[in-house]
């Protein structure tokens, strides 16, 4: 789950993650939920939202940074 809070141009956000898997050689898109339980919330950094693209930085619960951006299909 994503959340964002609407405050000034860089709001504030977390993410709370379940098991899943993605296709990342292809699309993107989800193969498989393998556990629906959500972690506790994480911290989103570096959130910039230019043109409809979103992208943010995160440590997971490993301590490994992590980058993501988002766009609509």
């Amino acid at each position: 789950m994503l959340r964002l809070d609407a405050v000034g141009d860089r709001p504030p956000g977390t993410l709370q993650l379940g098991g899943f898997q993605l296709d990342l050689e292809g699309d993107g898109s989800i193969l498989a939920v393998t556990d629906s339980t959500l972690d506790a919330p994480i911290r989103l950094r570096s959130i910039d939202l230019e043109g409809k693209t979103l992208s943010f930085e995160f440590a997971d619960n490993d301590g490994d940074t992590d980058k993501f951006r988002m766009k609509p299909s």
